[in-house]
């Protein structure tokens, strides 16, 4: 485990065996998580897709390589690891998600602009990331 970097966006990937919690090269289910840990957006792919850990990166699929920060295995349960994105890199994961997977739940704020046509940028989600920062007691 490398130690999360504050301030960062991650994503919560079902990559591990529910069976032993060994990596399995695949993820079907996906959690864009917010630099404060609450859960922004569930996506479900429709059934496993390509994932790989390739040293300091990501792979989804065959060819969306995406920079990591750091990463933790076993996040909440054997199933699940996380990896850190910078903000870009988060957006441009968000976008892929978006246009490939189902989207299950997530914030109003931030799947009401993606369904408008708003594309995913890291000045989006700083934005939506602030508002919700703004709206708490």
């Amino acid at each position: 485990m490398i130690r999360p970097p504050a301030g960062k966006w991650s994503i919560a990937a079902a990559c591990n065996d529910y069976r032993n919690g060994a990596f399995k090269g695949s993820a079907d289910h996906f959690h864009f998580v917010t630099p404060n840990g609450q859960p922004a957006a569930d996506f479900y792919m429709g059934g496993p897709v390509k994932f790989a850990v390739e040293g300091r990166s990501i792979r989804l699929g065959r060819r969306h390589v995406f920079p990591i920060l750091a990463s933790r295995e076993w996040m909440g349960n054997w199933c699940w690891n996380e990896y850190w994105l910078d903000d870009d890199q988060a957006a441009r994961f968000l976008r892929i998600l978006w246009k490939n997977g189902q989207c299950e739940g997530g914030w109003c704020d931030l799947l009401d602009r993606l369904k408008d046509g708003e594309r995913a940028t890291a000045e989006l989600l700083r934005e939506v990331q602030g508002n919700w920062e703004a709206s708490r007691p």
